[in-house]
């Protein structure tokens, strides 16, 4: 079966300036995919809207859901996997406009109220306030869960041969709707254009990839 392995940046929090709160992006993958070792410089929200994928920060890896989310604060090292079919959501938060919710990586139940107030900032043509009273509701309603899918990876060196381990970092850069440049995105492949369309805010303007993904 065909496996794809991406690899980004490893950026440390507020490098990159942008004075967004909220920026989304969605994509079904369509094949196995990982990602390697990266970090972002704004926190991020991830969830799905289909399928189950795998986010690992050091030695504990967490299940991600269409029901329960991971927030992982800007600059923290992170890598994951998605199975063919996987449809991923990624929530972008402002480093310099957000506060963290936490100082470590917690699970997030993506709660219908959250959701739905999630993919209305992907609308597009939504006017600005209305988008400032959306991202105001957005952080009230957005707490760490008391529950989590977590798990806690060997650190042995025998039992982790054969995992992919970081790797030198490709960049792209992407441009959200009001103009923010974004380094260091999840995905150098198109947002998803399904029936209820996100990410819509943040499309790939410029890919500066000296080689394809690899496929093994």
């Amino acid at each position: 079966m065909t496996r794809v392995t991406r690899s980004l940046p490893v950026l440390a929090p507020g490098s990159v300036e942008a004075a967004f709160v909220i920026e989304g992006y969605d994509e079904v993958v369509a094949h196995d995919t990982v990602w390697d070792e990266h970090a972002h410089p704004f926190h991020e929200l991830l969830w799905n809207e289909r399928g189950a994928s795998t986010a690992v920060v050091g030695a504990r890896a967490w299940t991600i859901t269409p029901t329960l989310g991971l927030w992982i604060p800007a600059g923290t090292p992170h890598s994951g996997s998605a199975v063919a079919g996987t449809w991923f959501r990624a929530s972008f938060f402002g480093f310099s406009t957000t506060p963290s919710i936490s100082g470590t990586p917690v699970a997030v139940e993506i709660t219908p109220l959250l959701r739905l107030l999630l993919e209305r900032l992907s609308e597009p043509g939504l006017p600005d306030h209305s988008r400032a009273a959306t991202e105001a509701l957005v952080l009230d309603v957005l707490a760490p869960s008391p529950r989590e899918l977590l798990l806690h990876v060997p650190t042995s060196g025998a039992l982790n041969d054969g995992i992919p381990g970081p790797r030198r970092a490709r960049t792209g850069t992407l441009v959200s709707g009001s103009g923010v440049r974004i380094d260091a995105f999840t995905s150098s492949a198109p947002a998803h254009r399904g029936s209820r369309p996100a990410g819509t805010r943040l499309h790939p303007a410029r890919l500066d990839l000296p080689e394809p993904p690899r496929r093994r």
